[in-house]
């Protein structure tokens, strides 16, 4: 029973209908109604949310506004596999009760990725380090530092980065200060007049319907102040370039102690879900808002988490390839298929599975054994989604011992490889070796020679 509830959690926290980080009575959607997993396997017995630790600590935990408070630590696999191309997200947020009883969340005061990318062992963990520079007009309060961890830019493992509840790990700090920066008003956004909560279900809307984004920019302070706005439309989530579909620059000037109103419009597009970012930025600090809704009746597939089970590749060890996938407000999406090839260095196959069919709402499992031939120290895992013969999505992920733990790679497999690409690379080296061996011969040959002259002369 403990099984099935988390797993009806986690599906729900990956199609458009993230439950509140609190009880509620029943769950949404249409895909959890009556359509059971589609793959052959459980999702959740090869992938768990939440198996990426970010374990930091801070320097302060008190600081002040125009300080610097850093940040350092560990990020933990518990996975029984290393992960791969890793990225940390990090939110900075404000405790309002206001806001959170009002279901809404704390405030968003800025959000950024931390430079660097993360490759960890099975059950294994590398360090992280930087710095956050508290804003000059920092409102004094509570703050969190909230983590998300994701690979590819797309696969969560930890926290989900377009919501401001389902978050990672996170760090308790003070700022002390009687300072009063611009901020957006998170109880007052929303889309076409109906009112949008930052930790609730999101609003839906049809196809091709316009959605129309209001909010409103407070200034408490006595002075007029001029703010750079800034909107970023997105598809899905904004871990990936790829994913904007635009972004709008205004200057707006805000009087002392005064409000001011804010709109942007999304049209419509082929995408099951829009996320809207909203940044406010003075001189010095930031106010954010992630707004995110979706559109019915958008066919619409995704993968999630693709992976092998053990790596390095052993021969004769049995191994394991695995993804899951779902599609996002539709039950039942048919005429899906479903490609996992893993390659070696030089792109020959080394297994591959094919699944065509139905994908649907529930989170779908789909696995497949294979005995490698022979042992490898860096494959590729290509996950190619495709919906009636178009590549709807396709994601090559490389792993290699070398750059995920050096000590698991085998020692004369590190230095010389596997396949005909290190075939050549052995021959090379016993030439070049050859040839010096050769060469000095030739030399010690002359010199003895030049010897044997001279005691004639």
């Amino acid at each position: 029973m403990k099984r099935f509830l988390s797993s009806l959690f986690l599906l729900t926290l990956f199609l458009p209908y993230p439950l509140l980080a609190q009880e509620v009575s029943e769950v949404p959607g249409p895909s959890i109604e009556s359509v059971d997993p589609s793959g052959n396997v459980s999702c959740f017995d090869y992938y768990r949310f939440g198996s990426i630790q970010s374990v930091l600590e801070t320097d302060l935990s008190e600081t002040v506004p125009g300080a610097t408070i850093n940040f350092k630590g560990k990020i933990k696999n518990d996975n029984d596999y290393p992960v791969v191309n890793g990225t940390l997200f990090v939110k900075m947020f404000l405790r309002d009760e206001n806001t959170f009883k009002g279901g809404d969340g704390n405030q968003v005061v800025d959000q950024f990725q931390v430079e660097g990318v993360w490759n960890i062992p099975q059950k294994g963990e590398k360090e992280v380090s930087f710095s956050w520079h508290v804003p000059e007009t920092a409102k004094g309060g509570e703050y969190y530092l909230a983590t998300f961890f994701a690979t590819e830019g797309r696969y969560n493992l930890s926290g989900l980065s377009f919501t401001d509840d389902v978050i990672g790990n996170s760090v308790q700090f003070k700022v002390t200060s009687q300072e009063k920066g611009v901020y957006l008003d998170k109880t007052k956004t929303t889309l076409n007049g109906e009112d949008h909560h930052f930790a609730a279900y999101p609003l839906h809307f049809e196809k091709d319907e316009k959605v129309e984004i209001k909010t409103v920019v407070t200034n408490p302070t006595d002075q007029s102040q001029v703010i750079q706005l800034t909107w970023e439309e997105y598809t899905w989530d904004a871990l990936r370039k790829e994913n904007l579909k635009n972004k709008k620059y205004e200057l707006v000037e805000v009087g002392a102690n005064q409000s001011k109103d804010l709109s942007y419009t999304v049209n419509s597009q082929n995408a099951s879900v829009s996320y809207v970012i909203a940044t406010t930025k003075d001189q010095y600090g930031k106010s954010i808002q992630g707004i995110r809704f979706v559109r019915d009746g958008v066919e619409e597939t995704r993968i999630n988490f693709p992976s092998l089970t053990k790596f390095p590749l052993k021969k004769g060890e049995a191994n394991t390839l695995f993804a899951c996938a779902h599609s996002t407000n539709l039950p039942k999406v048919p005429g899906n298929i479903l490609t996992l090839t893993l390659r070696d260095d030089n792109q020959n196959v080394i297994h591959e599975y094919k699944y065509e069919g139905d994908i649907t709402g529930s989170m779908s499992g789909w696995k497949d054994d294979f005995t490698p031939s022979k042992s490898y120290d860096k494959v590729f895992l290509t996950a190619t989604l495709q919906r009636n013969n178009e590549v709807v999505e396709e994601v090559t992920i490389p792993y290699d011992c070398s750059v995920i733990d050096q000590s698991m790679c085998n020692p004369i497999g590190s230095l010389f490889g596997e396949g005909t690409k290190s075939i050549k690379t052995i021959a090379t080296i016993l030439i070049s070796l050859l040839t010096l061996v050769a060469i000095l011969v030739i030399l010690i040959h002359k010199m003895k020679t030049q010897k044997r002259n001279n005691r004639f002369k």
